[in-house]
């Protein structure tokens, strides 16, 4: 797994040089609010095996975060994860232009880093990136309801998924303190989305109670992604 570290100037810095391979797809993690680098590579080395038995290059993003919990720092990190769209796009360039052409690219963020993700894709390139995975996302409402501009970038990707729980008391708690940042829960999407946008239970689909360590349902999004999105 190679590192990527994003500076508050919004420079990048690979762990190790990209090395060119006939793969023909990368993963990029994006942890999500308070956490920092020692935690986001804990937790990105608990899912890249799954990637990595899918023949997938594995790359760990990491945006300045706090790294602390509490209101204020929630908003700081809000603040900071949108302005790390730079240096993910730069990330991104930098892989596709080391790998041969047709290589793609999924992004699979978590929490917070949802909203790194969507907000780099509303400046980025069209096909630079293939597919955006969320877990337990901030971004539920505020990117459909608030932020219409997302949606006009859909045509950029082949899909986007997002795999929430309902068991999910730390998206709930922040729904309850900043209104209207997100909502947890497929009732609460608005009626009219892309069909390229597909909202999943993780209880209906595994069973299982996940809640906000949507980490563990690395493998469960690997059963889904090749069967959303556009071919």
């Amino acid at each position: 797994m190679n590192i990527i570290k994003a500076g508050k100037q919004n420079n990048i810095n690979f762990a190790h040089p990209i090395q060119p391979n006939d793969k023909g797809q990368s993963v990029i993690f994006i942890h999500g609010f308070a956490n920092d680098p020692d935690d986001a590579i804990k937790a990105y080395s608990s899912m890249a095996p799954y990637y990595k038995t899918k023949d997938y290059n594995v790359f760990g993003f990491i945006w300045p975060s706090n790294g602390y919990v509490g209101a204020r720092s929630y908003l700081s990190d809000f603040r900071r994860a949108r302005k790390a769209k730079h240096a993910l796009r730069s990330a991104i360039a930098a892989i596709k232009g080391a790998m041969p052409e047709g290589h793609k690219i999924v992004i699979q963020c978590h929490s917070m880093g949802s909203v790194v993700a969507m907000e780099t894709l509303a400046i980025i390139e069209s096909g630079l990136i293939h597919r955006i995975i969320i877990h337990g996302g901030d971004a539920t409402r505020k990117l459909f309801k608030k932020r219409r501009k997302y949606g006009k970038h859909f045509n950029k990707i082949n899909g986007v998924l997002s795999l929430y729980s309902e068991h999910d008391r730390v998206l709930s708690t922040v729904a309850k303190l900043f209104r209207p940042v997100c909502r947890v829960g497929e009732k609460e999407f608005p009626k009219r989305v892309p069909d390229e946008w597909k909202s999943v239970s993780a209880e209906k689909v595994s069973g299982n109670t996940i809640r906000h360590n949507s980490y563990k349902s690395a493998q469960l999004v690997l059963t889904f992604s090749s069967t959303w999105g556009k071919k």
